[in-house]
């Protein structure tokens, strides 16, 4: 399990959240609340199934798609 995972909060955009997973290279997002607990979770999934259907393959495919510079690990 990740000891800082990435999260948005409750108001987050769809782009938002959509260019974190992008960044971060993963496919779903904890929500938080203002106190920084956890309140739901986000997945690529849910974007998806909410997008136009002329969107969808477009959106998985930019979120999918590898970035340029590998995630890191953490350890160097």
């Amino acid at each position: 399990m990740t000891s800082s995972p990435v999260t948005v909060t409750a108001d987050a955009s769809v782009d938002e959240c959509c260019t974190k997973m992008e960044d971060n290279q993963v496919r779903r997002l904890p929500v938080v609340d203002d106190k920084g607990k956890c309140c739901g979770i986000v997945a690529q999934a849910d974007i998806a199934r909410s997008a136009a259907e002329k969107e969808t393959g477009d959106l998985v495919r930019e979120v999918s798609e590898a970035s340029s510079e590998p995630a890191s690990a953490g350890c160097c």
